[in-house]
């Protein structure tokens, strides 16, 4: 898994620090709209192929808060939010675009609220 058009990777640190910063994580989801869609992987290294051995996301409602912080900042950017275990056993988040229209695909344009 290597980051490029269509993937994404964030560390688990990134949503357990004190000021998640939202606004970049909705950056990510509007490019990829305005794009072909794509995945964000919260939980899994930049470096990493797969998020650590044995990590679990322990907030289960994380997948509705991270839903609820892209809705708040994004204009028709729908994204798909689940927990997902790999083979190793380890949680992350993954995100998907659902969305792959935009108000202002034609001229890449991205809005924010």
């Amino acid at each position: 898994m290597e980051e490029g058009k269509l993937l994404d990777k964030k560390s688990l640190r990134f949503l357990k620090r004190k000021n998640t910063d939202w606004d970049e994580l909705a950056k990510g989801c509007i490019a990829f709209a305005n794009s072909h869609g794509g995945f964000v992987l919260i939980g899994v290294e930049d470096d990493a192929v797969l998020p650590t051995k044995n990590q679990t996301i322990e907030d289960k409602s994380v997948t509705e808060i991270i839903h609820k912080k892209i809705s708040e900042r994004a204009i028709n950017v729908t994204v798909a939010v689940s927990v997902a275990t790999e083979s190793n056993k380890a949680e992350y988040q993954s995100s998907r675009d659902t969305q792959r229209q935009f108000t202002c695909f034609n001229n890449r344009i991205y809005v924010c609220k």
